[in-house]
Protein backbone atom coordinates (compact mmCIF):
# COMPACT_ATOMS: atom_id res chain seq x y z
CA UNK A 1 0.00 0.00 0.00
CA UNK A 2 1.34 3.42 -0.96
CA UNK A 3 1.59 6.15 1.64
CA UNK A 4 0.23 9.70 1.21
CA UNK A 5 3.53 11.13 -0.06
CA UNK A 6 3.83 8.38 -2.69
CA UNK A 7 0.24 8.90 -3.83
CA UNK A 8 0.84 12.65 -4.11
CA UNK A 9 3.97 12.04 -6.18
CA UNK A 10 2.05 9.68 -8.47
CA UNK A 11 -0.74 12.21 -9.00
CA UNK A 12 1.73 15.04 -9.57
CA UNK A 13 3.41 12.96 -12.34
CA UNK A 14 0.28 13.22 -14.51
CA UNK A 15 0.38 16.20 -16.92
CA UNK A 16 -3.33 16.74 -16.20
CA UNK A 17 -2.47 17.65 -12.58
CA UNK A 18 1.18 18.74 -12.79
CA UNK A 19 0.37 22.46 -12.60
CA UNK A 20 -2.23 22.17 -9.83
CA UNK A 21 -1.68 23.43 -6.24
CA UNK A 22 -0.23 21.13 -3.59
CA UNK A 23 -3.43 21.46 -1.53
CA UNK A 24 -5.48 19.92 -4.37
CA UNK A 25 -2.99 17.08 -4.87
CA UNK A 26 -3.07 16.36 -1.12
CA UNK A 27 -6.88 16.30 -1.17
CA UNK A 28 -7.03 13.85 -4.10
CA UNK A 29 -4.31 11.64 -2.60
CA UNK A 30 -6.06 11.52 0.77
CA UNK A 31 -8.80 9.33 -0.64
CA UNK A 32 -7.03 7.70 -3.59
CA UNK A 33 -6.47 3.98 -3.81
CA UNK A 34 -4.57 1.64 -6.08
CA UNK A 35 -6.75 -0.82 -8.00
CA UNK A 36 -5.63 -3.70 -10.22
CA UNK A 37 -7.57 -5.01 -13.20
CA UNK A 38 -6.79 -8.21 -15.07
CA UNK A 39 -6.64 -8.46 -18.85
CA UNK A 40 -10.15 -8.14 -20.34
CA UNK A 41 -11.78 -6.98 -17.11
CA UNK A 42 -14.27 -4.09 -17.51
CA UNK A 43 -13.25 -0.90 -15.72
CA UNK A 44 -16.14 1.41 -16.62
CA UNK A 45 -19.40 1.18 -18.55
CA UNK A 46 -22.09 3.77 -19.28
CA UNK A 47 -24.76 1.60 -17.65
CA UNK A 48 -22.81 1.22 -14.43
CA UNK A 49 -21.79 4.00 -12.07
CA UNK A 50 -18.03 4.02 -11.75
CA UNK A 51 -17.90 6.89 -9.24
CA UNK A 52 -14.13 7.19 -9.64
CA UNK A 53 -11.64 9.00 -11.86
CA UNK A 54 -8.77 6.71 -12.82
CA UNK A 55 -5.14 7.59 -13.41
CA UNK A 56 -3.39 4.90 -15.48
CA UNK A 57 -0.14 3.87 -13.79
CA UNK A 58 0.65 0.56 -15.47
CA UNK A 59 -0.68 -1.35 -18.47
CA UNK A 60 -3.01 -0.31 -21.26
CA UNK A 61 -6.73 0.34 -21.36
CA UNK A 62 -9.01 0.20 -24.37
CA UNK A 63 -11.90 2.63 -24.76
CA UNK A 64 -14.65 1.05 -26.85
CA UNK A 65 -17.85 2.37 -28.36
CA UNK A 66 -20.96 0.45 -29.29
CA UNK A 67 -23.23 1.24 -32.19
CA UNK A 68 -25.30 -0.55 -34.80
CA UNK A 69 -23.11 0.99 -37.49
CA UNK A 70 -20.28 -1.47 -36.71
CA UNK A 71 -20.27 -5.01 -38.08
CA UNK A 72 -19.77 -6.43 -34.58
CA UNK A 73 -21.61 -3.50 -32.92
CA UNK A 74 -18.40 -2.56 -31.06
CA UNK A 75 -15.20 -0.77 -32.06
CA UNK A 76 -12.08 0.53 -30.37
CA UNK A 77 -12.21 4.28 -29.91
CA UNK A 78 -8.80 4.73 -28.26
CA UNK A 79 -6.00 2.81 -26.60
CA UNK A 80 -4.79 4.52 -23.45
CA UNK A 81 -1.23 4.22 -22.17
CA UNK A 82 0.40 5.10 -18.86
CA UNK A 83 -0.35 8.73 -17.98
CA UNK A 84 -3.96 8.74 -19.20
CA UNK A 85 -6.83 10.06 -17.09
CA UNK A 86 -9.93 7.89 -17.47
CA UNK A 87 -13.63 7.81 -16.52
CA UNK A 88 -13.94 11.58 -16.10
CA UNK A 89 -16.79 12.19 -18.55
CA UNK A 90 -19.38 12.09 -15.75
CA UNK A 91 -17.60 15.01 -14.10
CA UNK A 92 -17.79 17.19 -17.20
CA UNK A 93 -21.33 16.40 -18.33
CA UNK A 94 -23.03 14.51 -15.46
CA UNK A 95 -23.18 11.27 -17.44
CA UNK A 96 -20.65 8.48 -17.87
CA UNK A 97 -20.03 7.90 -21.58
CA UNK A 98 -16.96 5.69 -21.29
CA UNK A 99 -16.65 1.93 -21.75
CA UNK A 100 -13.17 0.96 -20.61
CA UNK A 101 -11.54 -2.48 -20.68
CA UNK A 102 -8.14 -3.54 -19.38
CA UNK A 103 -6.06 -4.49 -22.44
CA UNK A 104 -3.31 -5.87 -20.21
CA UNK A 105 -2.94 -6.40 -16.49
CA UNK A 106 -3.48 -2.84 -15.35
CA UNK A 107 -2.85 -0.72 -12.25
CA UNK A 108 -4.94 2.41 -11.76
CA UNK A 109 -4.96 5.09 -9.10
CA UNK A 110 -8.65 5.71 -8.33
CA UNK A 111 -9.98 8.96 -6.86
CA UNK A 112 -13.66 8.99 -5.83
CA UNK A 113 -15.93 11.40 -7.71
CA UNK A 114 -17.02 13.09 -4.47
CA UNK A 115 -13.38 13.91 -3.68
CA UNK A 116 -12.73 15.08 -7.23
CA UNK A 117 -15.90 17.21 -7.12
CA UNK A 118 -14.70 18.76 -3.87
CA UNK A 119 -11.49 19.65 -5.71
CA UNK A 120 -13.50 21.14 -8.58
CA UNK A 121 -15.42 23.34 -6.14
CA UNK A 122 -12.32 24.53 -4.30
CA UNK A 123 -10.00 25.00 -7.29
CA UNK A 124 -11.61 26.89 -10.20
CA UNK A 125 -8.72 26.26 -12.63
CA UNK A 126 -9.28 22.50 -12.41
CA UNK A 127 -13.05 22.95 -12.71
CA UNK A 128 -12.60 25.01 -15.88
CA UNK A 129 -10.26 22.38 -17.33
CA UNK A 130 -12.63 19.47 -16.62
CA UNK A 131 -15.98 21.11 -17.36
CA UNK A 132 -14.72 22.70 -20.55
CA UNK A 133 -13.42 19.41 -21.92
CA UNK A 134 -15.19 16.92 -24.12
CA UNK A 135 -14.41 13.24 -23.79
CA UNK A 136 -14.02 11.43 -27.15
CA UNK A 137 -16.55 8.81 -25.99
CA UNK A 138 -19.09 11.56 -25.33
CA UNK A 139 -18.41 13.17 -28.70
CA UNK A 140 -18.76 9.79 -30.42
CA UNK A 141 -22.11 9.15 -28.73
CA UNK A 142 -23.50 12.53 -29.75
CA UNK A 143 -22.17 12.30 -33.32
CA UNK A 144 -23.46 8.74 -33.67
CA UNK A 145 -26.97 9.86 -32.75
CA UNK A 146 -26.77 12.97 -34.93
CA UNK A 147 -25.59 10.99 -37.97
CA UNK A 148 -27.88 8.03 -37.36
CA UNK A 149 -29.98 8.78 -40.43
CA UNK A 150 -27.05 9.74 -42.64
CA UNK A 151 -27.39 7.77 -45.90
CA UNK A 152 -23.79 6.53 -45.89
CA UNK A 153 -22.80 4.26 -43.05
CA UNK A 154 -19.88 5.99 -41.33
CA UNK A 155 -17.68 3.77 -39.18
CA UNK A 156 -13.96 4.49 -38.99
CA UNK A 157 -14.54 8.11 -40.03
CA UNK A 158 -16.81 8.64 -37.04
CA UNK A 159 -14.25 7.18 -34.61
CA UNK A 160 -11.47 9.36 -36.07
CA UNK A 161 -13.68 12.45 -35.90
CA UNK A 162 -14.59 11.84 -32.24
CA UNK A 163 -10.96 11.37 -31.20
CA UNK A 164 -9.52 14.21 -33.31
CA UNK A 165 -12.24 16.77 -32.52
CA UNK A 166 -12.43 16.16 -28.76
CA UNK A 167 -9.48 18.41 -27.88
CA UNK A 168 -10.79 21.36 -29.91
CA UNK A 169 -14.49 20.98 -29.04
CA UNK A 170 -15.61 23.13 -26.13
CA UNK A 171 -18.20 21.89 -23.69
CA UNK A 172 -20.76 24.55 -22.82
CA UNK A 173 -23.37 24.42 -20.07
CA UNK A 174 -26.53 26.14 -21.21
CA UNK A 175 -29.61 26.99 -19.20
CA UNK A 176 -33.01 27.87 -20.61
CA UNK A 177 -32.31 31.51 -19.72
CA UNK A 178 -28.91 31.61 -21.45
CA UNK A 179 -29.97 29.79 -24.62
CA UNK A 180 -30.43 33.08 -26.47
CA UNK A 181 -26.87 34.13 -25.59
CA UNK A 182 -25.27 31.38 -27.70
CA UNK A 183 -23.38 32.87 -30.64
CA UNK A 184 -25.21 32.43 -33.92
CA UNK A 185 -22.50 31.02 -36.20
CA UNK A 186 -23.69 29.21 -39.35
CA UNK A 187 -20.37 27.34 -39.43
CA UNK A 188 -20.82 25.86 -35.95
CA UNK A 189 -22.89 22.79 -35.11
CA UNK A 190 -24.35 22.65 -31.59
CA UNK A 191 -25.00 19.13 -30.30
CA UNK A 192 -26.68 18.30 -26.98
CA UNK A 193 -24.89 15.66 -24.91
CA UNK A 194 -27.02 15.71 -21.76
CA UNK A 195 -30.01 17.47 -20.34
CA UNK A 196 -33.79 17.35 -20.14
Amino acid sequence: MADAAQLQALLRSFPFLSDQPDELIALLASRAQLIRYAFGQPIARPDRTTAQVFFLLQGTVRSVVMADRFARRVATLQRHEVGAVLAWSALSCDRNWETLLASTNTVLLAVPYDTFNEGLQRFPALATRVRGSVNPAELFGVLDRYLNDYPRLLTDELIRAAVELADSTPAVTVTQASLGDLPRDPNRLWLVAAGP
